[in-house]
């Protein structure tokens, strides 16, 4: 009988992934059936039994790929031991929500719970399990099985950005072994993240962080990055990833603001407002933007310094204001053709009402996100809406195409990724600063940061401390100071010109954007001084505006069915009514033991249940309503159970937690109902449009629930009682509104 030849396993083992991939990862079979490798080869050393990968004329491993593995799996267990702790970012502070509405305060009694222990943070213990290990480098992928086979691993997210590898690892390890018990089940996971086109750090940075935001508590608490060989550039990525996790925060959303959202874009809708017109329903009109210089116009103060060079772009570009760098305009008399507007807070509608000259702005076209407060539409002239791409409106109205992706967190980022959306040819930034010379010249001195009667009340809004401000590189070179929220919006208007780079990349017409902002630097735009930008504006040639956007963006579209708009909130009423009880039902299902172990499969299965494809497909409208309240509670669970040593102050913790997180999802249901099924479009009635997100409103009184420790209700207002009184109305006892009765003295 012919004995097989000793080479023989390692191709029935490629022959064995295969199949397991054709059925299990359809998209990585069809890529590797027919691959071939390109710049390596799978060298089988038969004398030593071993494999390796020849590149470049020598070998990957010195031809000792097992004990490499060994020993580079023993270094990373040397810092993540049995018991070890990780330090990723401290638990919030007991102060961090302070909002009156519901989200907000049900959440604040999470954290006091937690405060209120006392217990020092000294990281997050890890104990028995690995929660999550993100591998940076596959290579022959013998590191991932020596680890998996000593360690206990519930998610692993396997990195690679050079495709030759990965076909090595076919030969080398049975993938099935390794990710078997991991499919199909909901408290573990297991991801290929092979970024075959990612060459540069900013495209490896937004592939991987794009997957990591999925597994929200585990990331950012307690993953850890193995990084296979040492490779600098891994490194310096995962860096990155650590480096941002703040931006991570900034990017939940929450339930309160939400439905603060969702309350405005419906009546705005309702009222028949025009939306934007699609690049796919209207290709025709539109096509003629992307021979359109822009210039995007924020209120940074570096907008004084540079305000001629901006006068100078005038007819012969389309100038966009965002926000409060209106005001900042009209000082140096620039008219705008468009302003843009994105927050849904009363406060914003507010703050441009101060604005004194009301027939000036009445004379500038407006564009809107949806859910902006409905009195803003009455300051401006005509006016056009339009949605964020992930945003509840995106699944509860997508048949309408007029989403703008990454059009977030500030107006700003919803000016670019409205440019960048259009293929606008040229793109300048103006005012974008991202930051400020120093924290008492934080925007531009004609906003009405300096130009109102209140000044004083808004700057002192925008009170920086020193310990808050970040110190990041200038445009111009040298450094200025930054804020965790402006750092934020930056690193989004980095992410989306990164992803505009990499679609744009073989296209010969390609959009550009250039820096005239003196504020931070800006990855991916090009600054330019005073010298230069003169060249480009010469190049400009003068046209006649308001035909330009009588033609394209101010199209007037299909107005919107009312009857096709109740039938989408019918069916939103029917995912609430179906998915909440799902989430209370797991939440609620008794653990046999309040140990680290099971609250993070408690976890998952809650995470997973929310980043279900059929919920981000099918469903988004509730997946984008409900996922930043549902990860903010996670998020608060996961970091106080892995932070608290004590095992009976775990318990207690949990209790509070659940409890909690049950009765805020209940009270969620019942609310969101009733926005949804209002009918009355009078605006004098919608109390909501006439609050901020700092004030209560009637239908949060209904859930209300505090103990009485000197406050009192006033107008929808909490006050603090500072004064003897005398009440004879009625209190809430933390079920309802009761009779009060004085104590006896």
């Amino acid at each position: 009988m012919t004995q097989p030849h000793p080479a023989q396993a390692y191709l029935d083992r490629y022959a064995k992934n295969l199949e397991f991939f054709k059925l299990r990862f359809p998209g990585i079979y069809q890529f590797f059936v027919t691959y071939e490798m390109q710049r390596s080869k799978v060298d089988i050393l038969l004398e030593r039994g071993e494999i390796d990968i020849l590149s470049e004329g020598r070998h990957l491993y010195a031809g000792q790929a097992s004990a490499a593995a060994k020993r580079e799996v023993a270094a990373f267990l040397s810092g993540f031991d049995y018991g070890s702790r990780v330090s990723s970012m401290r638990p919030l502070d007991e102060k961090a929500y302070m909002n009156p509405r519901l989200f907000s305060r049900s959440i604040a009694e999470v954290y006091k719970a937690y405060h209120d222990l006392e217990a020092p943070y000294c990281g997050y213990q890890l104990d028995d399990l690995l929660p999550l290990v993100v591998f940076m480098g596959v290579g022959l992928g013998i590191h991932i099985d020596v680890l998996n086979k000593i360690r206990d691993i519930d998610h692993m997210i396997v990195f690679e950005t050079d495709m030759d590898h990965f076909a090595a690892s076919l030969y080398s390890v049975d993938w099935v072994q390794i990710i078997g018990d991991r499919l199909d089940n909901p408290e573990r996971s297991f991801e290929f993240v092979l970024a075959n086109n990612a060459q540069t750090e900013d495209q490896m940075h937004a592939v991987l962080w794009d997957r990591l935001i999925e597994y929200c508590p585990i990331f950012p608490v307690t993953t850890l990055f193995y990084n296979h060989r040492g490779n600098a550039v891994y490194d310096r990525v995962s860096d990155r990833v650590n480096q941002n996790l703040v931006m991570h925060l900034f990017s939940f959303g929450n339930y309160d603001d939400e439905l603060n959202q969702l309350n405005n874009a419906l009546f705005n809708i309702r009222q028949g407002h025009f939306v934007l017109p699609s690049p796919e329903l209207y290709p025709d009109s539109l096509i003629q933007l992307q021979d359109v210089s822009v210039c995007i116009v924020g209120s940074g103060p570096s907008l004084d310094a540079r305000i001629e060079e901006l006068k100078a772009m005038q007819s012969k570009s389309l100038i966009i204001s965002c926000g409060t760098a209106i005001g900042a305009l009209y000082a140096h008399q620039i008219k705008p053709d468009i302003h843009i507007e994105l927050e849904s807070d009363y406060c914003t509608y507010s703050l441009q009402s101060m604005m004194k000259d009301k027939a000036w702005l009445k004379s500038i076209k407006l564009i809107g996100a949806a859910q902006l407060n409905p009195n803003m539409f009455d300051l401006f002239g005509e006016a056009r809406l339009f949605y964020k791409e992930d945003g509840v409106l995106s699944g509860l109205f997508n048949e309408l195409k007029a989403g703008i992706p990454h059009a977030a967190p500030t107006c700003t980022n919803a000016a670019l990724a409205l440019a960048i959306f259009y293929r606008f040819k040229q793109i300048f930034l103006f005012g974008m600063d991202f930051g400020f010379p120093d924290k008492r010249s934080h925007h531009a001195k004609g906003s009405v940061y300096y130009q109102h009667e209140k000044s004083s009340e808004l700057k002192a809004a925008v009170d920086y401390r020193d310990k808050d401000m970040l110190v990041v590189p200038a445009a111009g070179g040298g450094s200025i100071v930054t804020t965790h929220f402006l750092h934020s919006a930056k690193l989004r208007v980095e992410v989306i010109i990164a992803s505009m780079q990499s679609r744009q990349s073989s296209e010969t017409n390609k959009t550009n954007i250039f820096n005239c902002s003196n504020g931070a630097h800006i990855e991916g735009t090009h600054y330019l001084d005073a010298r230069e930008i003169k060249h480009h504006q010469d190049a400009l040639e003068s046209f006649n505006i308001e035909v330009l956007l009588r033609e394209t963006l101010f199209l007037e579209t299909a107005r919107i069915d009312p009857a096709w708009v109740e039938r989408k909130c019918s069916r939103f009423i029917e995912q609430l009514d179906t998915e909440l009880p799902a989430f209370l039902a797991i939440l609620e299902n008794r653990l046999e033991s309040i140990d680290r172990i099971s609250f993070t499969r408690m976890c998952f299965r809650l995470l997973n249940r929310i980043s279900s494809k059929r919920l981000q497909v099918e469903d988004r409208a509730f997946y984008y309503f409900m996922r930043g309240a549902i990860w903010h509670f996670l998020l608060a669970g996961y970091c106080h159970m892995y932070a608290l040593p004590d095992e009976q102050a775990r318990k207690k913790y949990f209790a509070v937690w659940q409890g909690a997180f049950s009765r805020f999802l209940n009270f969620a249901l019942h609310q969101s109902k009733r926005i949804l099924q209002k009918e009355d479009t009078d605006i004098q009635r919608h109390e909501m449009f006439k609050r901020t997100i700092w004030q209560l409103f009637s239908c949060d009184l209904e859930f209300a629930q505090w103990h009485y420790e000197g406050y009192k209700v006033e107008q929808g207002k909490l006050v603090h009682d500072t004064i003897e009184w005398d009440f004879t109305g009625r209190l809430f006892n933390g079920k309802k509104f009761v009779p009060y009765v004085a104590k006896s003295p």
